[in-house]
């Protein structure tokens, strides 16, 4: 399936927040040579996955600008954490980065991760290895620099990222 970027209009058919070129303009600037090296088929899918799995997982401010929109964002009504006001025809640059940060880490292991038992494991032991997570550990991934970035505009509904909207 090929991308579809939303460009602030609130395009029916968009499927993604960046291209797979916006993607590579992140990746390079950042000197990140792992992004580089994937296909493009590889890049697409990972940008379509991570785009849904953003909007799955953020619970985002304010109200989608057009009816007919495929994607949660262009919105209306949002401001920054800075108090800034975000235009009802943009999708915010901290949104486009997290998704280009969440479709690298998705190209490495997929964000859909399964867990057996909700992975809460109490103890693992091999030979003379062991491992134990605390009880209030989260039984998935963290996502910390994503959840940073997306906490510039929205508060995620899995992480501990609380953000104040004025």
């Amino acid at each position: 399936m090929a991308v579809i970027a939303e460009d602030g209009t609130g395009l029916a058919g968009a499927n993604s927040y960046v291209t797979v070129e916006d993607a590579d303009d992140y990746f390079d600037a950042r000197n990140n040579t792992t992004w580089s090296a994937y296909s493009d088929a590889v890049k697409e899918a990972a940008l379509l996955y991570s785009c849904q799995w953003l909007d799955a997982r953020y619970s985002w401010p304010g109200t989608i600008s057009v009816d007919t929109q495929a994607l949660s964002w262009p919105r209306d009504g949002v401001t920054d954490s800075e108090g800034r006001i975000i235009d009802l025809d943009v999708v915010p640059a901290a949104l486009k980065d997290a998704q280009c940060e969440a479709a690298a880490a998705h190209a490495l292991e997929a964000l859909n991760e399964v867990l057996a038992r909700g992975g809460a494991i109490s103890a693992v032991t091999v030979d003379v290895l062991s491992v134990t997570f605390s009880a209030s550990a989260s039984p998935g991934r963290s996502f910390p620099y994503i959840d940073a970035l997306v906490a510039r505009i929205a508060s995620p509904f899995t992480s501990g990222v609380l953000t104040t909207f004025r």
